[in-house]
């Protein structure tokens, strides 16, 4: 996993007016709002970043935010045939989560060693992978999104399985 940065970024400091450019996505982003009101505009969706709010960019959206806030980010680049991709790809977009106490955690460790030299970035690939497994299990609970080489399939099996529990009456599993 290669990591782009991993810092707390302050809106104010890097751009003069509330709204942002426009950009396209390079990597991976995960962003959690610490200060502000405001939102990010993701392929033409709006997403308000109040705070609490994390939201994450995927390679090859368009985006750029309006209003001025304050956020962790951590920016960073999966292996190509890495499975947490497949996990990733199926998180939305925008969440607020209940208990921000762990997730704020992570982030700040991550931006404390945000100047990369061979350790830190080892530490905060680690850190994505362990944000990424937190938030698989606040988002999916009962293991719908299992890291597998079978990820790809998961949503398509899920509804088969519901339906056959639907219409045919009794349980599997």
């Amino acid at each position: 996993m290669e990591i782009i940065k991993a810092n707390y970024f302050v809106s104010k400091d890097k751009f003069k007016s509330i709204r942002s450019p426009e950009r396209v996505v390079e990597n991976y982003e995960f962003e959690l709002y610490i200060k502000g009101e405001g939102y990010s505009i993701i392929d033409g969706v709006k997403y308000p970043y109040t705070p609490g709010a994390l939201v994450l960019a995927r390679p090859g959206t368009k985006r750029y935010s309006y209003g001025a806030f304050e956020c962790f980010c951590i920016h960073f680049m999966p292996q190509k045939d890495d499975d947490i991709i497949d996990v990733i790809d199926k998180f939305p977009l925008w969440y607020k989560p209940k208990n921000l106490r762990e997730i704020e955690k992570i982030f700040s460790n991550c931006e404390r060693r945000g100047e990369f030299n061979k350790n830190d970035n080892m530490y905060i690939s680690g850190a994505v992978l362990q944000l990424v497994a937190v938030l698989n299990d606040m988002l999916y609970p009962f293991g719908e999104n299992k890291i597998s080489k079978y990820s790809r399939y998961l949503g398509e099996i899920v509804k088969a399985k519901n339906y056959i529990e639907i219409n045919y009456g009794s349980k599997i599993t």
